[in-house]
């Protein structure tokens, strides 16, 4: 399985805990201008993941039919069965190309389309629109996201209410524990979680909120 760009720390914690002896780990960076490829490269040398001499030229848009052939070298190189693809640029490149390649394809999408009409938004759409469409899987945190990504931006009058939800639930926790500090109470992590969960309740989302508040608290 070659993973290609995203998040280093969820890459890193993938490859640490595949079984090595069911698959044989390639990992190959790109040679760009972020300081993030080098830092990734010196954290999995120090995990023992093992890290490609080879880089993939990935500096500017002029590279792209570049990478792509390089993408195809490596595939037929390693015998790489599973391509992921992670970021936007990634999952154009390997989405727009999916004829070329032999191996099943799968992108985790970000859905980060909302922003002005640009350089950069005109990429997102692409990658929504075009790219994303041809994978054989796109991977989110559920089905729905899923199919939030294919359909793009949620509209913002949808998304305020709940965020300003979230924002004073917050609020309402935090008054509730400087209280508490002031008048020296001890104070139960159940309580704290009522606090917010009455604004949530309230607002109309409490049966959208099956987590409790904050991660290991008391009960």
């Amino acid at each position: 399985t070659w993973a290609f760009g995203g998040s280093h720390t969820i890459l890193l914690s993938l490859l640490e805990r595949l079984p090595r002896d069911r698959f044989r780990i390639v990992c190959v960076p790109y040679a760009a201008h972020s300081p993030g490829d080098a830092e990734f490269i010196e954290q999995a040398a120090k995990r023992g993941v093992p890290v490609s001499d080879a880089r993939i030229e990935w500096r500017s848009s002029r590279d792209w039919f570049r990478a792509r052939r390089q993408v195809s070298d490596l595939i037929r190189t390693h015998h790489i069965d599973l391509v992921h693809t992670h970021d936007p640029h990634s999952n154009m490149m390997i989405g727009l190309g999916r004829k070329r390649w032999p191996a099943p394809v799968v992108a985790s999408a970000y859905g980060w389309w909302d922003g002005p009409m640009g350089r950069r938004r005109l990429h997102q759409r692409v990658e929504r629109d075009f790219a994303l469409p041809k994978f054989d899987r796109v991977i989110t945190v559920s089905d729905d996201m899923r199919s939030r990504i294919l359909e793009g931006p949620t509209p913002p009058e949808r998304v305020r209410p709940v965020w300003e939800t979230v924002r004073n639930a917050r609020d309402a926790s935090l008054a509730l524990i400087r209280d508490a500090a002031a008048a020296e109470r001890p104070l139960a992590g159940f309580e704290i979680d009522r606090a917010a969960r009455a604004v949530i309740d309230q607002a109309g989302f409490g049966d959208r909120f099956v987590h409790r508040t904050g991660h290991s608290i008391d009960r």
